[in-house]
């Protein structure tokens, strides 16, 4: 399995995983529907971008969390 096949199989499973976390972060952070859009779509595209950084030293969930708060925070 190639690297980018191994990273889109953990990006889906994390999303399965942590769609809880990604609404509870969207709705917390925006205050209308289409801040709600533009940041739930920054928040997956930050969490793709930083697949490959996860070396398995916390949680999956707590890490998914950080890069969800970390992204809306900026």
């Amino acid at each position: 399995m190639s690297q980018l096949s191994a990273n889109h199989t953990l990006f889906k499973a994390w999303l399965v995983e942590n769609r809880g976390t990604l609404a509870k972060v969207t709705r917390a952070y925006a205050l209308t529907a289409a801040d709600a859009a533009d940041l739930q779509q920054e928040l997956l595209l930050q969490l793709w971008i930083s697949v490959p950084n996860f070396n398995g030293d916390a949680k999956a969930s707590t890490w998914v969390y950080r890069v969800f708060i970390n992204t809306a925070l900026t």
